[in-house]
């Protein structure tokens, strides 16, 4: 990592300005920020505890800035300082830089509004090694939800409030999952930062090096709860995980120890970890490895100990003599310490009622700070939408509309995989992953929880509309299925995206019935079917208007529907195939030379729910996708693809999509009771027209002056007429022998039971 050469100069991943300083001699460069504007005191390796200070549970006292740091936090809060957790105070007695600076800025405490309510804190000098970068939110949050797919620690934690404290408090699993998935987090970020490759992220660290962390991080304490595993205080970088997590890199590199000590306390030397608080030992500990014993850098610090005349001196001399040849110690010590705005109490404004106060206050301001648009570095739209998805996920399990099982299951890639499995349990509350998507996708665009979607969206500064809520669905599915960071990710979020915004699923209000589709995603393929057969025969219980709004479908066709789109869009081996579902229809087959029709997914899902024939088609579909080993869905005519399905059921390219051509029925494979819906549905066309067509003729007046209107409403003529009244005597016969049938089948069913 770090080696070093017969001049004594150090080379870590030849970082641009050391070797421009170390051309000049190590003199410093163009855009260096003077080391007076920094501390380069060694830290103190001794507790300066308070004149007559108890000692505590942990057998030491309180240090002068620990006391006045609980006083503090007491007086906030409004509660004794007997009341302050001591671990809390312990942390952030290890991270301060400088214990005097930091007491006179406790003495005026600073406040930070949000939308929710107001922060209280300091703007203090923290060691950057002993701050950790938030787990919880960030755009690295959903790369690493992706790469942490199939694993047994969940990828993201709960956020509630503290007992005693108005601060957070994370609900873990165990240390072992916290530092997991800080190690991947970790690790995704090095891939910028160690291979230097990117322009963006070669000029952040180049300003690191030379200015240092020049905005001044979020940093708030999270008291870390993994029940019996476990409980502890813990400092996040909420804002500026990014300039913490380089800080500690480029520290790594030039002095070639480990520059991560917020959790090290945790380990038992014997690779097991626990969570637990920081004791006085730990803060000693602390700063012994804070002082870079035996690194790379020779003369790291000065020798003074404080702020006397003659320690000034010295590091006068310091400075003169060795900083100013050794680009790397002046780069070291711009990264070692920053100023942070450390948050010790936080109140949400009167009248709110959120479930937990303190931690929407801190969430709110994460999302201030981390507006994608205002971000020095632009977001990947991919991790934009999942964050808010994961928002949208964690507001449904904090109102009880989801509960922590099925919130996992939804956060967690992989926790559900495609194979069917039923019944459903506690452990898996979704029979298949298709199951998992299509009630996200109900929560966040269909019903009454639509609100709550929609105020995602309001915070986060986007609009409120069925694409962006269709967006959020798509995101989260894309990360679920394992694709996240994929080309193929993207085309299936698109489609999930457009069948999500379609009226057809979305509009439950113009949908008859109390039972809606949302309900019936947890049924079989097979019943499925059987209802939405049932859904083609009754389709006429619907209004007209409502027909005219989203099609005659009830909600058999539309959960079979949606679940088919959905399969369609994302079994395996039709990726494999390139012939899944796509948005337009192209899906990288044919380019602009093909003719299939590119109407969005929902045109040709709404073609094939309106017949039997492609109802079975859906069936099949689901069942090839949920099987322990997916398959291609194929009928007795072949693979059931997308370019097939749209060539059967979609105009041509070019054509308008109510030109659409009679799809061809089997007569062993259509119902019959389809069949007579077919003709009666065109019946009941001729029937409304004609009489309307009377209506118009019996309300005219017959007048010499216009002779135009009497001539378009002259009627029918007997021939035509004569032939027609016994044809329409029979169809009546025939209607009342049919309904006098239907309810002897009907009592048959009801006393015996139904046939086999």
């Amino acid at each position: 990592m770090v080696t070093r050469i017969q001049s004594g100069k150090v080379h870590a991943h030849r970082f641009r300005p050391l070797l421009e300083s170390e051309a000049v001699g190590g003199a410093p460069i163009v855009g260096e920020v003077p080391l007076d504007q920094f501390t380069v005191l060694s830290p103190d390796v001794e507790l300066n505890a308070e004149r007559n200070a108890v000692v505590e549970a942990d057998g030491a006292p309180l240090s002068r800035f620990g006391a006045r740091l609980r006083a503090t936090i007491a007086k906030l809060r409004a509660i004794s300082p007997g009341q302050v957790p001591l671990g809390l105070v312990r942390a952030l007695e290890a991270a301060s830089a400088d214990d005097e600076y930091n007491i006179r800025q406790l003495a005026q405490t600073q406040i930070s509004r949000t939308g929710s309510g107001t922060m209280y804190g300091a703007l203090l000098r923290l060691h950057s090694p002993v701050v950790e970068p938030s787990m919880i939110n960030g755009r690295i949050l959903a790369q690493t939800q992706a790469a942490m797919a199939g694993e047994e620690h969940a990828p993201v934690v709960r956020a509630v409030d503290a007992e005693v404290l108005r601060l957070p408090r994370l609900l873990v699993d165990s240390a072992d999952q916290v530092r997991h998935q800080a190690d991947e987090a970790r690790r995704l970020l090095s891939l910028d930062l160690y291979k230097y490759q990117g322009s963006d992220d070669r000029e952040f660290i180049d300003d690191l090096i030379l200015k240092g962390v020049k905005e001044p991080p979020l940093v708030v304490p999270f008291h870390l709860d993994a029940g019996e595993s476990g409980s502890g205080w813990l400092l996040k970088a909420v804002d500026g995980a990014r300039r913490t997590t380089a800080s500690q890199m480029i520290l790594h590199s030039l002095t070639g120890r480990d520059a991560r000590f917020a959790m090290r306390h945790w380990s038992d030397g014997r690779g097991k970890l626990e969570i637990r608080d920081m004791t006085a030992a730990d803060v000693l500990l602390a700063r012994r490895l804070l002082t870079f014993e035996e690194s790379s850098l020779t003369g790291l610090f000065p020798m003074a100990s404080g702020h006397t005349a003659r320690d000034q001196e010295r590091q006068d001399q310091w400075r003169q003599t060795i900083a100013v040849r050794s680009p790397a110690i002046r780069a070291a010590h711009r990264v070692r310490t920053y100023f942070a705005f450390v948050v010790l109490d936080v109140e949400a404004f009167g009248g709110a009622t959120f479930p937990h106060p303190a931690w929407q206050v801190v969430n709110d301001a994460v999302r201030q700070r981390h507006m994608p648009r205002a971000a020095a570095k632009q977001w990947a739209a991919n991790d934009v939408w999942t964050l808010y998805a994961i928002d949208l996920i964690e507001e449904f399990a904090s109102r009880g509309i989801i509960d922590e099982v099925e919130r996992a299951a939804l956060l967690n890639p992989r926790a559900v995989d495609f194979a069917d499995v039923t019944p459903v349990s506690p452990e898996r509350p979704y029979r298949n992953r298709l199951a998992a998507i299509a009630h996200l996708a109900a929560l966040a665009c269909t019903g009454d929880t639509v609100d709550i979607t929609n105020q995602v969206l309001a915070e986060n500064q986007e609009r409120r509309h069925s694409h962006g809520r269709g967006q959020i669905v798509g995101a989260q599915a894309r990360l679920l299925l394992g694709l996240h960071d994929d080309a193929t990710g993207a085309s299936i979020s698109s489609t999930i995206t457009s069948m999500c915004k379609d009226k057809v699923f979305y509009r439950l209000d113009l949908h008859p019935g109390a039972t809606t589709w949302a309900n019936l995603i947890g049924s079989s393929p097979e019943d499925l079917l059987a209802g939405a057969i049932d859904d083609l025969v009754q389709r006429y219980v619907q209004k007209p208007a409502d027909r005219a709004e989203v099609g005659p479908f009830g909600p058999h066709q539309r959960a079979l529907g949606f679940l088919g789109g959905l399969a369609l869009a994302a079994n395996p081996r039709l990726l494999e195939q390139d012939e899944h579902l796509t948005r337009t229809g192209r899906g990288g087959r044919g380019g602009r030379a093909s003719t299939i029709g590119r109407h969005e997914p929902a045109v040709l899902l709404r073609h094939m729910m309106s017949s039997d024939e492609g109802l079975r088609q859906l069936a099949e579909i689901v069942r090839a996708t949920t099987l322990a080993v997916p398959r291609v869905p194929a009928d007795a005519d072949g693979a059931l693809t997308e370019t097939r399905l749209r060539t059967d059921f979609l105009p041509e390219l070019g054509r308008s999509a109510t030109d659409v051509r009679s799809v061809p029925h089997e007569d062993t494979g259509q119902d019959p009771r389809v069949a007579w819906l077919m003709m009666s549905d065109k019946l009941e066309e001729l029937v409304d027209g004609l009489t309307e067509h009377v209506a118009q003729m019996r309300g005219h007046e017959f007048d010499d002056r216009v002779v135009g209107p009497a001539l378009e409403l002259e009627g029918l003529p007997a021939e035509v007429v004569d032939p027609l009244k016994p044809k329409v005597n029979e169809l009546a016969e025939f209607l009342a022998d049919a309904s006098a049938f239907w309810r002897i089948a009907r009592r048959r069913t009801t006393s015996v039971g139904d046939p086999e």
